[in-house]
Formats: C-alpha cells, sequence, structure tokens
C-alpha cells in the first residue's frame, strides 16, 4: 500500500484533517516494543479519532521524501521496504544520498568532456542529465517521446550556459538525492534513484580510473534488490531466460525463456550489466 494511502492504526482508524495543511510530525507516544510506523503524504497532516499508544505517524519532508520509515511489521528499530526490513541507522535514502555524492565525486575528478561510458556523452552531458531529472520538468517528456527530444537538448543548453561544470557539481551535491521525475520512487524505498546515481558513478569512474569505495553490505544489498526489479523493466533488451545469481546463491528470473542465461556476481556488478554496461561488468555469464 502507498504511504499517503496509509490510514489505519491498531486501535482506531486515521483521518484526514478538512483542509491541507503543511507538513507535521506527530507522535502519540514514546517508542515502545511493538511500534508501528506510519508514512503520510508531505501535503497532509492527520490525526487520530482517539489516541492511540504505540503508533507514530510521520511526514514527508520539503522534497516529498517520507521519513523511510514505511508501515510494516518490522520489529522496532527497524523500518521496512519492499525488500525487507533494515537498521534505522543506514536508510535507503541515507545510501541514495551518499550514492549522489559519491558520483558528485567522480564528475568533479575528470574534466567535463571527458567521455563517459554513456555513448556520445561527456561527464558535463551526464551531470546535465542529473540536473534534468531533478529539476526540469520541461525535460522530462523527451527522455521518453523522441519526438519531444530537441526540447530536453534545448533545456539542458539553457543550463550548461547558466551554470558552470563545477557550479552544477556544487549544486547537486548540495541537495537530496531524491528524484522529482520519480514521483513513485518512495514506493520502491528510493531504489530507482539510487540505481540511477550508481550507474552514472560508474559510467564516470570506470573509464577514468577513478578510486571508488568498495561497496559495503548496505549498498550491495539495496543494489541486488533494484537489479532484480529493474531485470523485470528492461527484461525486452536482456535474454528472454535471464537468472541474476548473488554471491550468496540467491537467484531472480526474470523471464522464462530458453536458454537459461545465468548471469553471476556481485550486485554492484549485476545492475552494471543489466543497465546495459556488459564490457565493463565483473560477471560471469553462463547457460544452463
Amino acid at each position: 500500500m502507498a504511504a499517503a494511502m496509509v490510514r489505519w492504526s491498531a486501535s482506531g482508524m486515521l483521518k484526514r484533517p478538512s483542509k491541507w495543511q503543511a507538513p507535521t510530525s506527530w507522535v502519540v507516544d514514546e517508542e515502545q516494543p511493538g511500534d508501528q510506523w506510519l508514512c503520510i503524504d508531505g501535503m497532509t497532516s492527520i490525526k487520530p479519532e482517539r489516541e492511540t499508544p504505540g503508533i507514530k505517524v510521520l511526514t514527508s519532508d520539503q522534497n516529498g521524501c517520507c521519513d523511510d520509515r514505511l508501515s510494516s511489521p518490522c520489529a522496532p528499530g527497524l523500518s521496512g521496504s519492499a525488500g525487507g526490513c533494515q537498521d534505522r541507522g543506514v536508510s535507503t535514502a541515507d545510501i541514495r544520498d551518499r550514492q549522489l555524492r559519491r558520483c558528485c565525486d567522480a564528475l568533479a575528478a575528470v574534466d567535463p568532456g571527458a567521455a563517459t561510458l554513456c555513448a556520445g556523452w561527456s561527464a558535463h552531458d551526464l551531470a546535465l542529465h542529473l540536473w534534468s531529472i531533478k529539476r526540469e520538468p520541461l525535460a522530462w517528456a523527451g527522455m521518453v517521446l523522441p519526438v519531444l527530444a530537441p526540447l530536453t537538448r534545448q533545456r539542458a543548453e539553457l543550463i550548461r550556459r547558466r551554470w558552470p561544470y563545477e557550479d552544477l557539481i556544487d549544486q547537486l551535491r548540495s541537495e537530496s538525492g531524491a528524484i522529482a521525475c520519480m514521483p513513485l520512487d518512495r514506493w520502491e524505498d528510493h531504489r530507482h534513484a539510487l540505481g540511477e546515481y550508481y550507474v552514472h558513478t560508474q559510467d564516470v569512474a570506470r573509464p577514468h580510473g577513478v578510486f571508488q569505495q568498495a561497496p559495503d553490505d548496505e549498498l550491495q544489498e539495496a543494489l541486488w534488490l533494484r537489479t532484480r526489479t529493474a531485470a523485470r523493466i528492461l527484461r525486452r533488451r536482456l535474454p528472454a531466460g535471464l537468472v541474476l545469481e548473488h554471491p550468496d546463491g540467491r537467484r531472480a528470473a526474470s523471464g522464462r525463456g530458453r536458454p537459461v542465461v545465468v548471469v553471476s556476481g556481485a550486485p554492484s556488478e549485476l545492475i552494471c550489466w543489466v543497465y546495459g554496461r556488459q564490457p565493463v561488468a565483473a560477471v560471469t555469464v553462463r547457460e544452463e
């Protein structure tokens, strides 16, 4: 269920106010074992019909991103997502924001004209792309509909003239990792944006040998969950019988065709392979 639609509680219904209000957070009681967390759309303030100890209502921040503690049956101290529970200390939104900063670090380490793994794109073009998906609604349609691609290019050129490369990177670095043209990403626990930033980091860093920290376990797990989803979305571009294989033995199939093609590797490599960066992905491919 979408976070904005969560309206129930353990001992009473929650209702919307009679008019729109600014985002607020309301806590009924101190945190107790068994507490549940409800995340409500940031444009709505919600009050319960009666006090409901143990139920917390959270609202989104100014960027429209919830506090990442979606309603779930997780144990106290954990937050829920479509892929399971995780420690609140390292939410997927935290990982996403950290990856945006790493992407900015990679961009800052190369010249604006440096080639990337995105065919025909320079580092400056890639930075403009990130800016556009975060800030330029008029450019979004051209990313999907070829007939509107000239408008997207026009908007990008306006930004290129307005912001020098270094300033553009600084602007990106100073922001949340939320991507405006991905409003449903909160329902995937922010992993779509994370995948975008991770792959584009590789687009810049790998061709130029830019140093990167090894992905930690939290990042690897978030990338695994994103890669499974992306493989289903992009299945027409991938082998019909594709099966992704995690180093711990977990598998995810994106189709039922033959032959079965098993691609094995760390999630940080599998996502590069699924996103079309096969030449640089450290994976093994075999048929079964």
